[in-house]
């Protein structure tokens, strides 16, 4: 009898323990977790429902010209970033950025929020960049050459609107349509003619073979400008403005055709861009002058030396980093690219690009180019210039 009493007090704990301790575990609080997700910190919620993660990066620059009419050689820290960014309830994504470098513009860079209720359709309301360009698409973490080529001149950037974009499952099309100011960060429009309305396409038509990577498209933008300065000409480098901005009044209507492949540790991009203004009742005598015109075109390419994969949007992680006793990866790019501001000036650009990937976070690159010009720059009649362009970038 004893015996069985035990056994089923020894019972009745084990129910009691398993019911009333269950109860207990439940009305505990989630536990966050925070950590280094291989890329970025971040924290994120036990039952997933909010993830944040904390990104920045620093380029610092040393700059050097061979001209007089190029500015002096000096330091400068071109960017320094900070930004979080994140996920709430799955469906809804978020970023918010500032750059503490540029003075001449506005400390905000992104600040959106995303709905995303599947991958084909994802609705943007904030300051974002418009769908145009693959290059300005493209993060300063990962472009191949210090600067954007010099069709960035005409290309829209960050502004205030609302975008449509998504792309199918298995990544064959994607889409981007989008109204905005484009009048810079923050910048409002106030001619009173409405948004600039911006569509991008893209496909990639292989899955298999040496094409799965080859990705192709376009877009085009149009808007208005009410006596508005544009179309500057201005070297990639930052170094020489050959082509002063031309007041607009009228529409203001951009096309561009882009792609890019890429195969192992090979890759090769390029891209064509046409802008075009209307100039209404600006001849001296109150008629219209002819319509103003700038082009350009672009198309480089990379190979990792040390054989690491390339692709077309990401860093490169060496297979032996620096602080392992490696030597890092190695990468050679070499560039073309003209930009034609018509019947004002064009410049004609080569540029040989070295990039060293000490790890996956680290970067030192260096940038020899030689500018050339049709018209001449200055009083002297120099139409030419050298630039040597180098960084370390650092980011997280």
């Amino acid at each position: 009898m004893n015996s069985s009493r035990t056994i089923l007090m020894i019972l009745g704990l084990v129910l009691a323990h398993n019911v009333f301790g269950n109860e207990q575990n439940d009305k505990k609080e989630p536990v966050p977790k925070a950590g280094w997700n291989g890329s970025h910190p971040f924290i994120r919620s036990s039952e997933g429902n909010f993830e944040m993660e904390f990104a920045g990066r620093v380029h610092f620059d040393y700059r050097a010209y061979s001209s007089d009419f190029a500015p002096e050689s000096t330091f400068v820290v071109r960017r320094a970033r900070l930004g979080v960014e994140g996920i709430l309830y799955k469906h809804f994504e978020f970023k918010v950025q500032a750059d503490f470098a540029d003075t001449g513009n506005t400390l905000l860079r992104d600040s959106y929020l995303r709905i995303r209720a599947r991958d084909l359709v994802q609705v943007t309301v904030g300051q974002f960049k418009a769908p145009f360009s693959q290059e300005e698409l493209q993060s300063s973490r990962y472009i191949d050459f210090i600067e954007r080529a010099m069709l960035n001149n005409i290309v829209p950037g960050r502004s205030p609107g609302i975008m449509v974009a998504g792309k199918t499952e298995t990544g064959f099309f994607e889409y981007g349509v989008s109204a905005q100011n484009d009048r810079g960060s923050l910048g409002r429009d106030k001619t009173g003619n409405g948004p600039d309305v911006f569509g991008r396409v893209r496909v990639n038509p292989w899955k298999e073979g040496v094409l799965k990577n080859l990705t192709f498209g376009g877009a085009i933008g149009h808007g208005q400008r009410q006596e508005e300065s544009f179309l500057r000409g201005r070297t990639s480098s930052r170094s020489v403005t050959f082509a002063k901005k031309v007041s607009l009044n009228g529409s203001l209507n951009r096309f561009n055709v882009e792609g890019w492949w890429f195969h192992r540790n090979f890759k090769v991009q390029m891209e064509y861009m046409i802008a075009r203004g209307g100039r209404r009742g600006l001849r001296h005598d109150g008629n219209d002058l002819p319509l103003a015109e700038a082009s350009g075109f672009e198309i480089h390419g990379t190979y990792v030396l040390t054989g690491e994969e390339k692709k077309g949007n990401s860093s490169i992680k060496p297979k032996r980093p620096i602080r392992e006793g490696g030597r890092g990866a190695w990468e050679l790019g070499f560039r073309y690219q003209y930009f034609d501001v018509k019947s004002l000036n064009r410049a004609d650009v080569l540029t040989l690009g070295v990039n060293w990937w000490l790890n996956k976070i680290v970067r030192y690159q260096s940038n020899f180019s030689f500018e050339r010009f049709r018209n001449a720059i200055s009083s002297s009649g120099d139409t030419s210039n050298l630039a040597y362009l180098s960084r370390i970038q650092v980011y997280f």
